[in-house]
C-alpha cells in the first residue's frame, strides 16, 4: 500500500454515515479504508469507461 500522506475532511449525512460504519464493521476493516478502497473503485471504473469509449469507433 502507498504510503498516506494527504488528509480529507469529508461530510456526510448521517444516513450515509451510519450506513458506511455497520459495513465497516461488517467486513471488520476501518471506515477510512473502505472509504479509500471505494475512491480506488470509483477512479478505476471511470478511467476504464473513458478508455473503453475512446477505443469505440465512431
Amino acid at each position: 500500500m502507498a504510503v498516506l500522506s494527504e488528509r480529507l475532511e469529508i461530510r456526510l449525512p448521517p444516513q450515509t454515515a451510519e450506513l458506511l460504519r455497520r459495513e465497516a464493521e461488517r467486513r471488520g476493516v476501518p471506515v477510512a479504508r473502505l472509504v479509500r478502497e471505494a475512491i480506488d473503485l470509483l477512479l478505476r471504473e471511470e478511467r476504464q469507461a473513458r478508455l473503453q469509449a475512446a477505443e469505440a469507433p465512431f
